[in-house]
């Protein structure tokens, strides 16, 4: 199964880190989901369990599925509803990412 890919972030972690991040949820949610689907066929093929347990688990597997199509759009989503503070990370201002530091929007004070 995937390494979880927002529970390694910090309280610190950047906007742009945590999501970035977000390009491998469809795949942890897939796994999980991969995982269901195993436990309903064990239930249904090798084991003594009820059809109803099966159905039960299988429903669970269905919807998290669906929650992985739901998903492979955030990241995507992301960029768009960030894209200016996205660019000022992939292409600093002067090619510096020292300098682009400089302009730290929470020490920042209005001249007016």
């Amino acid at each position: 199964m995937s390494e979880n890919p927002i529970s390694r972030h910090s309280e610190g972690t950047s906007l742009y880190g945590w999501g970035e991040s977000l390009k491998a949820c469809p795949d942890v949610i897939g796994d999980f989901a991969a995982q269901f689907e195993a436990l309903a066929t064990q239930a249904e093929d090798e084991q003594p369990a009820s059809s109803v347990l099966s159905e039960k688990i299988r429903s669970v597997a269905t919807k998290l599925r669906a929650a992985q199509d739901e998903a492979a759009d955030w990241h995507p989503t992301f960029r768009r509803e960030h894209e200016t503070d996205i660019s000022r990370v992939e292409n600093p201002r002067k090619g510096s990412t020292h300098i682009e530091q400089r302009a730290d929007v929470q020490s920042a004070r209005r001249d007016t």
